[in-house]
């Protein structure tokens, strides 16, 4: 029972982060192309490769380094025997 809500906590998590990235694109296109100063950066994993992109350098290195907290974090979490 508690793998279950687990995983239903995970999937609202992940649906509340969907309605906020349409809810924010909603609000910014409605301002011109040339006023909007939007910075932006990814990194994550796809399987063993790390992958990232963005248009702050700043931003970039943050994403890199939280990338990296979480995958320690995951690493050093106990594993079921």
């Amino acid at each position: 029972m508690k793998e279950l809500s687990l995983i239903s906590i995970g999937f609202l998590v992940v649906l509340v982060g969907f309605i906020l990235i349409i809810i924010g694109s909603f609000l910014v296109s409605g301002k011109g192309a040339s006023e909007s100063n939007a910075k932006f950066s990814f990194f994550g994993l796809i399987g063993p490769f790390p992958i990232g992109f963005g248009n702050d350098r700043a931003l970039f290195i943050a994403g890199m380094i939280f990338t990296i907290i979480i995958l320690i974090i995951f690493f050093l979490m106990p594993q079921k025997p």
